[in-house]
């Protein structure tokens, strides 16, 4: 069937109200008795090209083995008339022919363009001045015997929901008649007419139940269908003689008795869209309930149609939380720009400062405990800077062989003595041997952190229980893996808050007690390593999460190397008494780019702006030792004042500094002759980067 449109128009409350009216009146009908084929396909035509306002609508059955398909009754809106007799051929036409037969509908909103349609070109389209199209096959017990085609002449028409729905029931009347000519050869028993009415029902494409209309508002199935069987993972035994208050949950079955008498009393077909739970699972239905009378006018019976509308409901979901990611993504960005550089300018005085103490106050106990706190807040800043950055996918990855094995045993020690004594955290023993994974340490322990701490969270909710954590050797499409298990014995999750679990800031802890983060930076880990997640969740019966995480391809070696400590970083020579260039327009940070340079031996020269470090080159007999420059700055970027530097000074030393290291990356594209300074940096992480730059630089 063609994929209905993600934003399909709202339907004319005026048409849907004709299209009630229509099948209605067509409900009423004692048309479909076979008779007369041509005069049931006239009917048929007729409403529905009224009932959707169409130039043209049409009823084609197909001959010669599919090769042909020829129009048994055109009408035409405009002069109200009907023809017949044209034909077309597949070989001219094979995609739309071949789309057909895959599909329950053809959707073109402008068929002069959309692949399926194209082909009819000037002599079909631009004779009949057809722009869109809305066709729906006709299938005989199963198999495609022909179309109805809903043509319209003007601009292109968005077709909404309700009519591709409308279109199908049409379609299904068409079907419906041609059973009925098809009894009127083989038989005239009506008892035959009511079994030709079961197959269309059991072969239709749509979920279809036959309810029968009981005394007292007692609605219990009659017939249903195989596709209505495969959608809900009813057996047609649980199904037969059962009411909804037997099938379904109480807040569903109350939904679907409303919706049942709302047809009876009005006397028209109703639609409406349900998210049901079923045997099969939760699933998104779109219905069409109409009703059908006995010959004494009261409904007997409702014919309950439905489609499954779920993948489709939940890629608009999807796409949903895509945009908030990207929305809080940017807002990640400038959070971290304005934080990186505030953290920048804390560490900086603060490493000046201790480098500027005397050794005997430097030593100091107290002085060393203040010290130590200063630096642990400053590291606290720094990963909430990160863990906002994780979620909004801002991040860059710092990849290294990470045996995932000994970060399980790690977390949990780290986690062991924070646990409430009540909650027995366990570490399931590794089987086999388990792979390298090619990732980031960081990311991947802040991963299991979060998951085993809102695994021991629920299980404190119901006051004792047990979190096991697991890692297997496993295995994927693209090669091998890594599989992380967390199973809990918690208080378990309801299925709204399972579809909203990853979503940022969504948390169901008290106020004050959770940010909403955990699994929303569990989500965006797990996919920028390429894995995949997956959660088990019942109430009362715990949660278990299991993760995979592919190794991916390790380098022949790699250097891992860091800087540790807060040792001063000695000077550099080349730097000595030279003129180097520090542009950044936080003015906290200058000053501490400044007294770093300074430290290193330089004469600092400090500039705001694009605006004024060009002005000072202008003015400058010689180049300076070197640029460390902010890549966001007032009036530019620093990559953009790096260029223009370098056309004056092309061997000139270049740092960029930043707190966005994977936007800044991406603009620059492998030119690796400019050195990256992410942000917050210590004295020798200056140090080493001017060093590389230098290393870099082009050749004068």
């Amino acid at each position: 069937m063609a994929r209905l449109p993600s934003a399909a128009p709202p339907a004319d409350e005026s048409k849907l109200h004709r299209a009630h009216a229509a099948l209605l009146k067509l409900a009423r009908s004692q048309s479909f008795l076979g008779e007369n084929l041509i005069a049931d396909f006239r009917a048929i035509t007729e409403l529905a090209g009224q009932t959707l306002e169409v130039a043209r609508c049409s009823i084609w059955l197909y001959h010669d083995h599919h090769s042909r398909i020829r129009c048994l009754d055109l009408y035409d809106a405009q002069a109200a008339t009907h023809s017949d007799g044209e034909e077309l051929n597949f070989k001219d036409h094979p995609s739309y022919f071949l789309a057909l037969e895959e599909r329950r509908l053809i959707v073109a909103h402008d068929a002069r363009t959309d692949p399926q349609t194209r082909e009819f070109g000037q002599h079909y389209l631009g004779k009949h001045g057809i722009t869109s199209m809305l066709d729906a096959a006709v299938r005989k017990r199963g198999q495609l015997v022909g179309v109805i085609c809903m043509e319209h002449v003007g601009q292109p028409r968005q077709w909404s929901t309700e009519e591709e729905v409308f279109v199908c029931a049409f379609a299904d009347l068409v079907s419906l008649a041609l059973e009925a000519n098809e009894r009127v050869w083989a038989e005239a028993a009506l008892a035959a007419s009511e079994t030709r009415f079961r197959e269309i029902i059991q072969n239709a494409t749509d979920a279809i139940v036959l309810v029968e209309v009981c005394h007292g508002q007692r609605f219990q199935c009659e017939l249903t269908n195989p596709a209505a069987l495969e959608v809900s993972g009813f057996t047609e035994e649980q199904m037969l003689g059962k009411t909804p208050a037997e099938l379904l949950p109480p807040e569903n079955a109350a939904n679907m008795q409303r919706l049942l008498e709302q047809c009876v009393a009005t006397q028209r077909p109703q639609t409406a869209e349900r998210v049901l739970t079923l045997p099969a699972g939760r699933r998104t239905l779109q219905f069409v309930v109409v009703p059908i009378r006995h010959e004494r006018g009261h409904v007997y019976r409702i014919a309950v149609i439905a489609r499954d509308v779920t993948a489709q409901r939940r890629l608009e979901h999807d796409l949903d939380q895509a945009r908030k990611i990207e929305a809080l993504g940017t807002l990640a960005s400038g959070i971290a720009h304005e934080f990186n550089n505030l953290l920048a300018a804390w560490v900086g005085q603060l490493e000046l400062l201790e480098l500027e103490l005397a050794p005997a106050v430097r030593q100091s106990a107290s002085v060393v405990e203040r010290l130590a706190a200063l630096r642990q807040s400053f590291d606290r800043g720094r990963d909430l800077v990160q863990q906002v950055l994780l979620f909004g996918r801002k991040q860059t990855l710092r990849r290294q062989p990470v045996r995932l094995d000994d970060a399980v045993t790690e977390v949990v020690r780290l986690l062991q003595p924070t646990t409430p004594p009540e909650v027995e955290l366990q570490c399931q023993p590794v089987a086999g041997v388990i792979p390298v994974v090619w990732g980031d340490a960081t990311q991947l322990h802040q991963l299991l952190v979060n998951l085993i701490t809102n695994a021991v969270h629920a299980v404190t909710q119901r006051g004792r229980g047990r979190v096991e954590v697991g890692v297997a050797a496993a295995r994927t499409d693209s090669g091998p893996a890594v599989q992380l298990s967390i199973r809990d014995t918690g208080a378990g999750m309801e299925w709204d808050v399972q579809e909203r679990m990853f979503e940022p800031f969504f948390t169901t802890k008290p106020a004050g007690r959770g940010t909403g983060l955990g699994l929303a930076i569990v989500h965006s880990v797990v996919q920028a390593h390429h894995g995949a997640i997956q959660c088990r969740s019942h109430p009362d019966h715990g949660t278990h999460f299991t993760v995979i995480i592919p190794c991916g391809t390790l380098p022949a070696a790699s250097n891992n190397s860091g800087h540790h400590g807060s040792e001063a970083a000695p000077p550099l020579g080349w730097l000595q008494n030279r003129q180097t260039l520090f542009v950044d327009d936080e003015e906290m940070l200058r000053r501490m780019g400044g007294s770093y340079l300074a430290h290193l031996g330089a004469i600092p020269v400090l500039a705001r702006d694009r605006a004024e470090a060009l002005n000072w080159a202008e003015a400058s007999v010689g180049p300076p030792a070197a640029i460390v420059s902010d890549q966001f700055i007032p009036d530019g970027t620093g990559l953009e004042l790096i260029r223009r530097l370098r056309s004056r000074w092309p061997s000139l030393p270049a740092v960029l500094m930043t707190g966005l290291a994977t936007e800044v990356e991406e603009a620059l594209s492998g030119q690796l002759d400019v050195i990256l300074l992410e942000k917050p940096f210590r004295l020798e992480n200056l140090a080493k980067a001017l060093d590389q730059a230098r290393q870099k630089a082009p050749p004068g």
